[in-house]
């Protein structure tokens, strides 16, 4: 049995980083993009308030990559929540009791 390196290499680390960011973005684009379609609904506040937060989280990650601290930046990536728009659900209390 031979045993291989399967740690991923700095250059793997920065890809999969850069991807996952542009993912992000892209993501918060779209997100936004829905929430002008539907600006008069009480959902769309609520999924502008996520992709806010989703933007902090991936400005962390894009300072911490600069400063080469990969492990800090995947921690941040793992925190934005993406597809906000779709999964963003709002409970109707009024036919459930208490």
């Amino acid at each position: 049995m031979t045993w291989t390196n399967v740690a991923p290499t700095s250059e793997e680390l920065h890809k999969e980083l850069e991807s996952q960011i542009r993912k992000g973005l892209d993501d918060a684009i779209d997100t936004l993009k829905w929430c002008r379609k539907h600006r008069g609904e009480r959902r769309a506040i609520d999924t502008m308030r996520l992709v806010q937060s989703n933007l902090g989280y991936l400005a962390m990650a894009l300072d911490w990559e600069m400063e080469s601290d990969t492990a800090k930046a995947h921690m941040a990536l793992n925190r934005v929540w993406l597809r906000p728009a779709e999964e963003v659900v709002t409970e109707d209390w009024s036919t459930q009791g208490c």
